[in-house]
């Protein structure tokens, strides 16, 4: 499995990030895709966007004043539709 961030991301600074780009790509041909590395709420958004079916976060949880409300933030673009 292949991993390309989709943003800029502290634990892999030498990774060049894809951005939303790669995912719509990869969702266009019907395979069902994750976005990882550098996800915020806005970012969680755009991979929606993008086709992504969800997002996987470890800092955006881990350095969270309330993880719970975080993980929601994430959740957010997938309950709008």
């Amino acid at each position: 499995m292949r991993r390309w961030p989709m943003a800029p991301t502290s634990s892999h600074p030498a990774r060049t990030p894809s951005g939303p780009e790669l995912l719509a790509r990869i969702s266009s041909r019907g395979v069902r895709c994750f976005a990882i590395g550098g996800v915020s709420p806005a970012r969680a958004r755009e991979a929606r966007d993008a086709g992504a079916w969800g997002v996987a976060a470890i800092r955006a949880l881990w350095d969270a004043a309330d993880p719970c409300r975080a993980a929601c933030a994430l959740l957010q673009p997938w309950l709008d539709q």
